[in-house]
């Protein structure tokens, strides 16, 4: 034997390089591993004819490499006018969709030495090979599309312990991905269902596991099987170390067709659950514990009526309009003069100028500080009203604020009407002030005194402090009376 070469022509049941990614719904039997080798083997440029033996190896490479399976040996081949068929399998895992070469050694039946036909073969996909097997289907190419008229496009089961379907892009395009679907009619893109795991599962190294967008409805649409106010299931878990949710490019709206509820139990009463929101510096606004308390570190502002069932700590205050011709301070003393239209809810604004002895009966009050009210929106009813979001947006651009500084004619400030407050401008004019004194203003506007005969209706409240002479400021206790 001088010469012998081998050609090598894969026909439609060599499917494997395919078939280890597809299984058709339409086969009654799995199709397996093998597949069938059908060549040429020439003598000195002749029609080899007779029984030969044959030995395949598969490699991942033309030249080298490193084998793929096991070593096949096939003795008394039968060739008649140089052609030649053999069945070779090299187990499930040897096509993964990587090149594959064939390495073939040959000898007559009966002797020793193996030839090697060079170089390798490599192993092709017949391109059109599905749609001789699968009915309704057609195309397979890299660049075709599989079209079916059935009820699945492609339809995959593994019974193994593996991927129905492993696709993998190398693709940096955020156009582009390893799986796309798309539907042109009115039906589901993509339906996950698992019977007791994950229906969908996505998992990202530095952006999202799952994104959905809708350009006229929902994105992401999550919906349980639980009609219970307990804490086992839900429609959404959150499964993270916090379980955070963040609006990317505007702000959260929550919206319910019944009730809204926020459960705090969940841990069983190990601990005290709560509901805490942060402000823009992540410093505490409220903090609702599951214990029924509610804390307000900073200012609460309640456009409605407020009813208390409890005890209560601290002062309380009106909002007063400086009618008065000069700035007003905290601990300034001050008494009614009028009323001005409503700046929170319908409650109508005390108009205050500093107090003085001849108009005592008018004690309101002390300053507390200056109020900013927000803007008030019309009626959504008006003309021009703001609408839907937008007229969030306007509501919540300028809440209403407190600061520490002088009220300007016509500005608006917090007044202490009831409670213990820091600050009372005092003279002593009509005596050392000590605690427990009654105060009434004097004759300098904005100023208290002494008090120990007072009118009805005269004085402000009770000194926490002492003054022995001129003018300062004490801790009070505002006591209207």
């Amino acid at each position: 034997m001088n010469e012998r070469n081998l050609s090598a022509r894969i026909f439609v049941c060599a499917l494997i390089l395919l078939l280890c990614f597809i299984a058709a719904p339409s086969l009654a039997d799995p199709l397996g591993s093998a597949f069938t080798y059908q060549g040429q083997l020439t003598e000195g440029g002749i029609p080899a004819n007779g029984s030969y033996d044959f030995r395949f190896r598969l490699f991942d490479a033309p030249s080298a490499g490193t084998q793929i399976g096991s070593t096949l040996t096939i003795d008394a081949v039968s060739v008649t006018g140089g052609v030649f068929t053999v069945t070779l399998d090299f187990g499930p895992d040897a096509f993964d969709g990587s090149a594959r070469f064939l390495r073939v050694q040959v000898r007559p039946h009966g002797t020793t030495t193996f030839t090697g036909l060079d170089p390798r073969q490599e192993l092709r996909p017949v391109p059109h090979a599905l749609s001789t097997l699968w009915s309704g289907l057609s195309g397979a190419g890299p660049s075709e599309m599989i079209t079916s008229n059935t009820a699945y496009g492609v339809c995959v089961q593994n019974d193994a312990a593996g991927d129905g379907i492993r696709s993998i892009t190398k693709t940096a395009s955020a156009v582009y991905a390893s799986f796309y679907g798309a539907n042109t009619g009115t039906g589901t893109c993509v339906y996950g269902y698992s019977s007791a795991g994950k229906g969908v599962w996505g998992i990202s190294g530095t952006t999202y596991g799952v994104e959905g967008e809708s350009t006229s409805g929902f994105g992401v649409r999550a919906g349980g099987n639980d009609g219970s106010l307990y804490d086992a299931f839900g429609d959404l878990v959150l499964g993270g170390i916090r379980g955070e949710i963040f609006a990317e490019n505007g702000p959260i709206n929550l919206f319910s067709q019944s009730n809204v509820l926020v459960d705090l139990d969940d841990d069983n009463n190990d601990g005290d659950s709560m509901f805490r929101v942060l402000n823009g510096a992540d410093g505490i606004a409220f903090t609702v514990f599951e214990s029924g308390n509610v804390s307000v570190p900073g200012d609460l502002s309640i456009g409605g009526n407020l009813t208390a069932g409890g005890s209560k700590a601290g002062y309380v205050v009106d909002i007063a309009q400086n009618d008065d011709t000069v700035a007003l301070e905290a601990g300034d003393v001050v008494a009614v003069c009028g009323s001005g239209p409503p700046v929170l809810g319908g409650i109508p604004i005390v108009k205050v100028r500093r107090a003085t002895a001849s108009e005592a009966g008018a004690v309101v009050g002390v300053v507390d500080r200056a109020f900013h009210p927000e803007p008030q929106s019309p009626p959504p009813d008006a003309p021009g009203a703001a609408k839907g979001e937008a007229a969030q947006d306007a509501n919540s651009s300028a809440a209403p604020m407190y600061s520490a500084t002088p009220i300007p004619p016509g500005g608006y400030c917090s007044i202490v009407t009831l409670g213990s407050f820091k600050t009372i401008k005092v003279d002593a004019s009509s005596g050392a002030i000590r605690p427990g004194d009654r105060l009434t203003p004097s004759s300098h506007a904005g100023f208290a005194m002494k008090t120990v005969a007072p009118a009805p209706g005269t004085v402000v409240g009770k000194a926490m402090g002492s003054l022995d002479f001129g003018v300062g400021a004490i801790p009070v206790l505002v006591t209207l009376h």
